[in-house]
């Protein structure tokens, strides 16, 4: 026969007339060093013990004697066994009962396993089973420590969001296309700015006009500060002009080809009429 564990060959051949088996190649045979009374188990009598006793009274009658007394001694050992299989199986409903009390236990137990797995594996998107908890594994859980530079950049990143306006996100796909958006959106909040200040300026008769040169500007810059990213012009041929300081930062001197004496340094001013809007010469730069 050939080996379950490998590829070597066990050659066993058999003896009927000793009533054994011999080991030839392959293995070797096992010899157990026990006696029978060491077991407590009865001793079968061989071919020429049963001839002796055959033909040998006095042996058998020495055999005999030796049999009672061999009972005498093993009758406490069985006498025990017996009546502690009576006494196991005296009520067959209560050592039922006790089972089915034991196997309701365990199910509960194990049911409340499963639910903690359960969750486990729901919290943490686990589609694995879970292996049993041990001691090993919460000892290395306790002394295992995780470093906080992933939660402190989540937090930081979360801070920045927050704190940042909704309507500064950029949405275009290049950065040619970022450019041009972001300026014009930058021309548009300076327009919207100067036609807030001039309209207002225009309705309320009460400002006057060093209440916008004194200190800061309306958008904060400093006086004198020059910005040459928007200059607007309206100017209506007319005997009644009237002249507002506007936003620095935003507005800057300028020189009008119709009236090439005329400069301003530090600070624009800005010719506006609003009787009629449909001559008005709008200059951008």
């Amino acid at each position: 026969m050939k080996c379950h564990l490998c590829d070597n060959w066990i050659e066993i051949h058999t003896d009927p007339k000793n009533a054994e088996y011999l080991v030839v190649s392959g293995a070797r045979k096992k010899v157990e060093t026990w006696e029978p009374e060491d077991s407590e188990v009865i001793k079968l009598k061989d071919d020429d013990e049963a001839k002796k006793m055959v033909d040998n009274a006095l042996y058998k009658l020495e055999y005999s004697v030796k049999d009672e007394l061999r009972s005498r001694e093993t009758l406490p050992i069985l006498t025990q066994l017996q009546r502690l299989n009576d006494k196991q199986w005296a009520d067959p409903y209560t050592h039922s009962q006790r089972m089915r009390k034991k196997f309701r236990e365990e199910k509960k137990e194990l049911e409340a396993k499963k639910r903690a797995d359960e969750e486990i594996c729901d919290r943490n998107a686990l589609s694995i089973p879970l292996l049993p908890e041990s001691q090993e594994d919460i000892v290395k859980a306790r002394t295992t420590e995780f470093s906080d530079q992933l939660l402190e950049k989540a937090q930081k990143r979360k801070l920045e969001i927050t704190a940042s306006s909704i309507f500064n996100k950029q949405t275009s796909k290049s950065k040619r296309s970022k450019f041009h958006t972001h300026d014009s959106k930058d021309k548009f909040a300076k327009l919207s700015a100067i036609v807030a200040v001039n309209t207002k300026l225009k309705i309320d008769p009460f400002l006057k006009d060093n209440d916008w040169n004194t200190g800061n500007n309306i958008n904060g810059t400093e006086k004198g500060e020059n910005n040459k990213d928007l200059v607007i012009i309206k100017k209506k041929e007319s005997n009644h002009h009237q002249s507002e300081v506007l936003d620095s930062r935003n507005i800057t001197p300028v020189n009008d080809k119709k009236n090439k004496g005329t400069t301003t340094t530090g600070i624009s001013l800005v010719s506006a009429d609003y009787d009629d809007d449909d001559d008005d010469d709008e200059t951008f730069k």
